[in-house]
């Protein structure tokens, strides 16, 4: 919603000479001074003494309990960026927008610019972030939030959540999914589960498709290298009157070729290949997206640290289909999803599992605009899963909650929420989240205190083959979280420290040749967080996160594989639009882990791995507009593969590229990545 408000400045208020003493001109005046009023209190722009006419150009307005003529800092938040000039004044705001959690921003340029193809490239620099690939890229994998397990983090698609009842533990497969065009990446830490639902116990990683005027009308990009690596993308977009279609295609393939163990010389291969194809249609507000994958993975067992001597093989097909009219973010959401994954793990010869889940899920949401600055967000989602595995079974859950948003002062700001989910299969959750914010100018200070959960899968409570025995006892897994943090944010640097605590109950795991509710796990940390433009084209980011924790079911020591520290750092040196160099690391300290012994099912011994450093390095040449030509190094400090997390990664690699952008639009890197509050 937008629109302009032309006012002339106050010496011109007077009637004009010829139409002094009519009546019209008094009417005049009077309309006048009411617009002028209204104005100066709704946005609280100052009147400026100029001779020249002033225009006020609002976009999104969000109406304020403000003081007339005091413009005061950080006075539009929480909500969109603002930019504020006098003379040609331009104000940019959203009506009552959530208070959200701290969270990270990964633009679609970023991850352009710094070549990161994937979901799990992107987010290898994320504080607090830490990710499983079992193999090479495109491979089975899993991402950490904050110590938590993988299946705790829910993935969304443009607000659709990718649910997989044929996995046992219900979690989305990160590390094989491709997108079939560029999309933003937001990290959201901590419990979601308020606005998610179930399976955003640690966090969300949350995809969205670039607003259509972001878009090239068409781009082609292909890049290959050694180790037998190679990717082709193609977008292209048609908009009319309120009608914008984007088509999109992604394969990606990768391999070492054959793996040698790194301790017992064992050589297996190493492959994977993907094809990922998409639609994304807008008419006025009616939004329509089909995507479907393909993804084939033949690597080493995850596993792999023991002598073992075969390969773990897997197939999923993906199919997503969801309609919706309007948006959460402005004022009402209805919405359709359907969504089908089919899958097939062969572990070793005697072991093929096959499962085929099917989630139809409809959501609505209504947000209703109260007093000034205060809203009240209202909705409620309902969803059926079926699941092929060792027998059809179907579960169903439903889910109502409201959120309410209020300042409470121009600096300090409210928002609380509850949330009510009634399940077929598990017992009834109540969560709730609070959060506070209070802004003065560059500083911030935060707070948020939640609730999440996750109920048993369909797997885990009657069992997904013959040696896995049904478990009708389980309860739901249940968190507790605070935060707090303070940001300092300036227009060329950021700097940010929160820590946080955690305490799951309740938590499920396979025991025994069944699932149980094995203990609880305790996690506290530190993130820290900055970002500074050094010089013109100098960017340098950095993070540190600690994470300590305790795990009754891995007799209160440490949680397996995570690691305590974590680093990371990237540093962009742009030379005149026309070309890019950057490099960019983290690094993880050494962890525990526990690996089956071969031959003695739910038998494990204990092992140490040692830390893990990933590097990448690469450069970009734009020789005419729309022409770029790319090339990057994976893995620079390592010459051959090695172990993390019992997993194998792919040695040093080269790959080059090139990409074609037609009707090329201008990015902006000095905005790639950053968080927002």
């Amino acid at each position: 919603m937008s629109f302009i408000l032309s006012i002339p400045p106050p010496h011109s208020l007077a009637p004009h000479p010829q139409d002094r003493g009519s009546q019209q001109a008094k009417y005049m005046k009077i309309i006048r001074l009411a617009a002028l009023w209204i104005a100066s209190s709704y946005l609280n722009v100052p009147t400026p003494a100029v001779a020249a006419p002033e225009n006020i150009c609002l976009e999104n307005p969000r109406p304020a309990m403000i003081k007339p003529f005091a413009l005061k800092p950080g006075i539009l938040k929480p909500g969109t960026p603002k930019t504020v000039t006098l003379h040609s004044i331009t104000v940019t705001g959203s009506r009552a927008s959530p208070l959200k959690q701290p969270h990270t921003f990964l633009s679609a340029d970023s991850a352009q610019h710094l070549q990161e193809q994937g979901v799990m490239n992107s987010l290898q620099s994320v504080p607090g972030v830490t990710v499983q690939t079992n193999g090479i890229p495109g491979s089975l994998g899993g991402i950490q939030i904050r110590g938590n397990r993988a299946h705790h983090t829910l993935m969304t698609i443009d607000g659709i959540p990718l649910l997989d009842p044929s996995a046992p533990a219900g979690g989305t497969d990160s590390g094989s999914w491709m997108s079939p065009w560029e999309m933003h990446t937001t990290v959201f830490r901590g419990p979601q589960s308020l606005h998610y639902g179930s399976g955003s116990l640690g966090g969300v990683v949350a995809l969205k498709t670039p607003h259509h005027d972001a878009r090239d009308l068409a781009a082609i990009s292909v890049e290959g290298g050694q180790p037998h690596h190679f990717q082709t993308r193609l977008e292209g977009t048609a908009s009319g009157k309120d009608t914008h279609l984007l088509m999109g295609l992604t394969t990606h393939g990768s391999g070492a070729g054959t793996f040698q163990h790194p301790r017992h010389g064992n050589r297996l291969p190493d492959k994977n290949r993907h094809l990922s194809t998409g639609m994304h249609l807008v008419q006025g507000q009616f939004k329509t997206i089909l995507i479907h994958q393909t993804s084939d993975s033949d690597t080493p067992n995850a596993e792999g640290i023991l002598p073992l001597a075969r390969n773990d093989k897997s197939e999923i097909r993906r199919a997503l289909v969801s309609i919706q009219h309007g948006d959460e973010m402005n004022d009402h959401l209805i919405q359709g999803i359907f969504q089908q994954t089919a899958r097939r793990h062969l572990m070793d010869t005697e072991t093929d599992y096959k499962a085929r889940g099917t989630v139809m899920q409809f959501k609505g949401a209504k947000k209703i605009h109260l007093a000034r600055h205060t809203c009240l967000t209202v909705g409620s989602d309902v969803t059926a899963e079926t699941v092929n595995a060792a027998g059809k079974s179907i579960q169903h859950a439903g889910g109502i909650y409201g959120r309410f948003l209020m300042p409470l002062s121009s600096r300090l700001a409210l928002e609380t929420g509850l949330r009510f989910d009634r399940f077929s299969h598990a017992k009834n959750a109540l969560n709730h989240q609070t959060g506070l914010r209070y802004t003065k100018g560059a500083h911030s200070v935060f707070s948020t205190l939640g609730t999440g959960f996750r109920p048993p899968t369909i797997a885990e409570k009657k069992g997904y083959a013959p040696f896995i025995r049904p478990n009708k006892t389980l309860s739901p897994e249940r968190s507790r979280s605070v935060e707090m943090g303070y940001r300092w944010d300036r227009k060329t640097a950021h700097v940010q420290i929160m820590g946080f605590a955690q305490h799951v109950t309740n938590l499920i795991q396979l025991t025994e040749e069944r699932y149980g509710n094995t203990g609880k796990r305790r996690l506290h940390g530190l993130e820290l967080d900055g970002k500074s433009t050094l010089g013109k084209d100098l960017v340098l980011r950095g993070n540190y996160t600690l994470t300590l924790g305790k795990d009754s079911g891995n007799r209160g020591k440490h949680p397996d594989r995570l690691p305590k520290h974590k680093v990371a750092c990237t540093l962009e040196k742009n030379w005149a639009e026309k070309s890019a160099l950057f490099l960019t690391g983290s690094l993880e300290t050494a962890r525990r882990d526990r690996a089956r012994l071969e031959g003695k099912a739910f038998q494990t011994k204990p092992v140490r791995l040692r830390a893990v450093m990933h590097v990448r390095a690469g450069a970009h040449y734009i020789p005419h507009t729309g022409h770029k030509i790319y090339c990057r190094i994976e893995n620079l400090l390592n010459q051959t593969a090695e172990t993390i997390y019992g997993y194998t990664n792919r040695p040093r690699a080269f790959i080059i590229g090139y990409r074609r952008n037609f009707a090329h639009r201008q990015e902006n890197h000095g905005q790639n990545t950053g968080q927002s509050i």
